[in-house]
C-alpha cells in the first residue's frame, strides 16, 4: 500500500470512494511535478486541493 494512502487512511475519519476524472495534460504535469518535489502522490494532492475548494465553499454547502 502506497504512503500517501496509508497517510490519508490515517488522518482521515471518513472512508474513501473510488473515482476517476479528467485533467488537463498541463494540469497534470504540474501535479507530477509538485508530486516529486513534495513526494505526496498526485492523488493526495488532488484530495488536498479538493478539501481547500471545499472549505473556501463550506457557507454555500452548509445553505444547499
Amino acid at each position: 500500500m502506497p504512503n500517501g494512502y496509508a497517510g490519508a487512511m490515517k488522518d482521515n475519519k471518513d472512508s474513501m470512494v473510488r473515482t476517476a476524472i479528467f485533467v488537463k495534460s498541463g494540469q497534470m504535469a504540474k501535479l507530477q511535478i509538485l508530486s516529486k518535489v513534495t513526494g505526496a502522490p498526485v492523488a493526495e494532492l488532488v484530495r488536498r486541493a479538493i478539501d481547500v475548494y471545499l472549505e473556501q465553499r463550506k457557507t454555500e454547502i452548509k445553505n444547499a
